[in-house]
């Protein structure tokens, strides 16, 4: 199972602070670097030729997921510096207004299922559609996205069936009811449990949970607890679970 974290989960808006809280975790191979807000990405970019990622077996960049002050062309500009060096970039597809500028990401563009908010892309066939206008686009499987609008997971079953050959990543965490994420609980691990067995070994997974550096290693175990068989947790300990962070005990 490949793990790793999005900077943004672990030091908002500060992806050096994140990289170095990781120095510990040698065994985590991937990461997806987070410039979620705007006036985060041209730092990011500039930034990225200086940052040593090479213990990372997969590298992605999540772009803004709202445009403001920067027009698309603008964004798109900037994330065609980050594809030159060959790095995914995961993307909102409500943020695309012209889809035929975006084509030049080719399939480094990395389409993620929304959440409920959204006007776009919380189905498989609302993706369908998408992928239609952006045929060389990748995918990012959003599993809590994905359980917050269908909790039976069904729907995800069915992404994973569509898009296999599109799948470069997956998004862990859980969300609630007003979308914000937080980290895995006892809902959370009984939903995910029902899609484990059709979860390729190779796609990594991308932690989103907003947790501290303390909670790293409790984070890691729980989501092993998820996938690997050999390492489950016992559905009938007790888990505290609120906006911040959950505790098992």
């Amino acid at each position: 199972m490949v793990l790793g974290f999005s900077t943004g989960s672990l030091a908002k808006g500060d992806f050096s602070k994140a990289l170095h809280m990781l120095d510990s975790y040698p065994n985590l191979a991937a990461i997806e670097l987070s410039a979620l807000r705007e006036n985060e990405l041209p730092i990011l970019v500039l930034a990225l030729p200086t940052l040593n990622l090479t213990r990372y077996n997969h590298i992605s960049l999540h772009a803004p997921g709202k445009l403001g002050f920067y027009k698309e062309e603008d964004i798109i500009k900037l994330l065609l510096e980050v594809v030159a060096r060959e790095i995914h970039v995961i993307v909102h597809p409500d943020i695309i207004t012209d889809f035929s500028k975006w084509l030049q990401l080719g399939s480094f563009l990395c389409i993620e299922n929304m959440d409920k908010r959204k006007p776009v892309g919380r189905t498989t066939e609302d993706l369908h559609r998408l992928f239609t206008l952006l045929p060389e686009a990748s995918f990012c499987l959003d599993l809590a996205h994905v359980k917050q609008v269908d909790p039976s997971m069904i729907e995800c079953e069915k992404m994973l069936q569509a898009f296999s050959k599109r799948l470069i990543q997956f998004h862990i965490s859980d969300v609630t009811s007003d979308s914000n994420h937080v980290p895995i609980n006892i809902e959370a691990i009984h939903a995910f449990r029902k899609i484990e067995k059709l979860i390729p070994p190779s796609i990594p997974f991308i932690i989103e949970s907003p947790i501290d550096e303390f909670y790293i290693e409790r984070e890691l175990k729980y989501i092993n607890s998820v996938f690997n068989h050999n390492n489950h947790i016992s559905l009938g300990h007790s888990f505290v679970n609120d906006k911040h962070s959950f505790h098992y005990r």
